[in-house]
């Protein structure tokens, strides 16, 4: 799906600090298409290498979520995509981002361990209240509640690392802009949360049912298919959550086709795809 038509670039305009939620996502999907299968391939390894890493995810997931980012920032200027970049993440800021994603990956791991003991309680606890009753038509509601309350222990669990996540996640975007402090970098992520907390919601919302869709749709095709769908699914979440850095922080956005390394470099034309712009309102984004 790499496109090699010969010619432009579409760029947002310089005044990227009203670029929306839906403004990135599809200025992430055409960046994705101009190079489908590379990128692909390094959402895939990092997907593949952080999920089969267990616990030791909060510390092997913040580098390949940096790389990941560095690869994407390197198409949006324009460069071919090197598979092998994706790995930058642990050459160049392997400290940085592991102390940037120590508290959000930290929580995605402590969330599942806190619950495990909940949950060994609500059930023997349930199946003990059950017992010593001694009314067998007590039984289903026992288990009932103890199931409902289960769930809602998880839930919330889930949520408060979910809401962690949310707050750190420009984290491994700004390791790049921060290479002498981790903790700076999530600072940076804060901040960006704070000034834009109803896009970071859009955000959210936009791809839980896009990430939705994706199970589904991996499960359709005999579970296999889980295997490029979300590789797929978190290209384009990283995609959006890169154009917003780069249009936060004051960096102006350009989106490349294929043909641009080759063709020496983008030609500049504002998100609604009217004229162009002049050539010194766009450079590519600083630091990745």
């Amino acid at each position: 799906m790499s496109q090699d038509v010969a010619g432009e670039a579409q760029a947002v305009s310089s005044d990227g600090s009203r670029l929306g939620v839906l403004d990135a996502a599809r200025l992430s999907w055409r960046l994705m298409r101009s190079d489908f299968w590379p990128l692909w391939v390094v959402s895939f390894l990092a997907n593949i290498i952080a999920g089969f890493s267990g616990p030791g995810v909060f510390v092997v997931g913040p580098p390949m979520a940096a790389g990941v980012f560095y690869v994407l920032g390197q198409r949006m200027q324009g460069r071919r995509v090197d598979v092998g970049q994706v790995f930058q993440g642990f050459s160049q800021r392997f400290k940085q981002s592991f102390m940037a994603g120590l508290i959000p990956y930290g929580a995605a791991v402590l969330a599942p361990l806190l619950w495990l003991p909940f949950h060994l309680l609500i059930i023997f606890g349930g199946m003990g209240l059950g017992a010593a009753s001694g009314e067998k038509e007590a039984m289903p509601f026992v288990f009932f509640g103890a199931f409902c309350l289960d769930f809602a222990v998880y839930g919330l669990l889930m949520v408060a690392a979910l809401a962690t996540k949310a707050l750190f996640v420009f984290a491994q975007c700004a390791v790049w802009d921060r290479p002498d402090s981790g903790w700076e970098a999530a600072k940076d992520s804060l901040r960006l949360v704070r000034d834009h907390p109803g896009a970071i919601v859009k955000l959210f919302l936009l791809f839980a049912p896009i990430g939705f869709a994706g199970l589904v749709a991996g499960y359709a095709m005999c579970i296999v298919g889980l295997f490029f769908t979300m590789p797929l699914v978190g290209l384009w979440y990283s995609g959006t959550v890169l154009y917003l850095y780069c249009a936060w922080t004051g960096r102006p956005v350009v989106q490349p086709t294929a043909a641009m390394a080759a063709e020496g470099g983008p030609v500049r034309r504002s998100l609604g795809g009217g004229g162009p712009i002049p050539p010194t309102d766009i450079q590519p984004p600083a630091g990745l």
